[in-house]
């Protein structure tokens, strides 16, 4: 299989859905009428792995990581010639960005804080971590996909820099920026800034800037740059404080383990 028509031949109303740097996302389902969503990768992404074996390897562990809030990982393929894909069953419909408030954000981010505290268990540091990646779950929370597709490339002959593309820019970690590998710590930044983008409809700008913009969002007014940031945080709520010191730009300022940030939004 060397084309993107012959995904026809395994799944049913396959159907585009958005276009990047890392790839085309389609919307398809299974032949017995599951919904799953596919993600072919960029020729020039994909022609860039050299170790085939260990990038499928990478993925075939990252698919027995099982959590209510991962998306399952149900296939996947790389061919020599550099068509490569992945299909991970969709479990509801993305979340609209701006479409939570303080009050209600826990019910997203400690589902998908507590799916990333068992990524990290077995080893899995989630390289791409978007809103795009987040859904509404059964029953209520989230469920985040894509878990394994960074580190697939990492382990299939990518360096940090060539594996970027499957990272959204807004999301990265200001260290991820920097060229370095993401971390626990990073994955912690990539949440909170979806949180905080799910929260105010605005990516974060970071530090400081973020804190006084947040509270600004929250309490529809401008808040005084003079203020000290302790105080700014005062009276926006435990969950709202939480997602702040998720998306710190130092590292150590951060949660350092998703358990720990799942358990300040609870």
């Amino acid at each position: 299989m060397h084309d993107v028509g012959a995904l026809s031949e395994l799944y049913d109303n396959l159907s585009e859905v958005a276009r990047d740097t890392a790839g085309t996302r389609y919307s398809a389902s299974l032949r017995d009428g599951t919904p799953v969503d596919i993600c072919v990768l960029a020729p020039s992404l994909s022609a860039r792995i050299r170790d085939g074996a260990r990038f499928l390897e990478t993925l075939e562990r990252a698919s027995r990581v099982r959590h209510p809030g991962l998306c399952e990982l149900r296939a996947w393929q790389h061919t020599p010639g550099g068509f490569t894909y992945l299909v991970c069953a969709r479990v509801g419909a993305p979340i609209p960005q701006g479409s939570r408030g303080p009050d209600d954000i826990a019910s997203v981010g400690i589902p998908l804080a507590r799916a990333m505290a068992a990524a990290h268990e077995r080893g899995f540091i989630h390289g791409g971590i978007s809103a795009e990646r987040v859904s509404t779950a059964p029953g209520g929370g989230a469920a985040l996909s894509g878990l394994g597709l960074y580190q697939a490339l990492r382990e299939g002959g990518l360096d940090a820099r060539d594996a970027l593309p499957v990272a959204p820019p807004p999301y990265l970690s200001p260290e991820q920026h920097g060229g370095t590998s993401p971390s626990q710590r990073s994955n912690v930044y990539s949440l909170g800034a979806v949180l905080y983008e799910l929260l105010t409809g605005k990516p974060p700008f970071g530090g400081r800037t973020t804190s006084y913009v947040m509270a600004s969002v929250l309490s529809d007014s401008e808040v005084d740059p003079e203020t000290p940031p302790a105080n700014v945080r005062q009276g926006i709520g435990p969950a709202v404080d939480a997602v702040l010191r998720e998306i710190e730009r130092a590292p150590e300022d951060r949660w350092r383990r998703m358990a720990g940030f799942a358990d300040a939004l609870g």
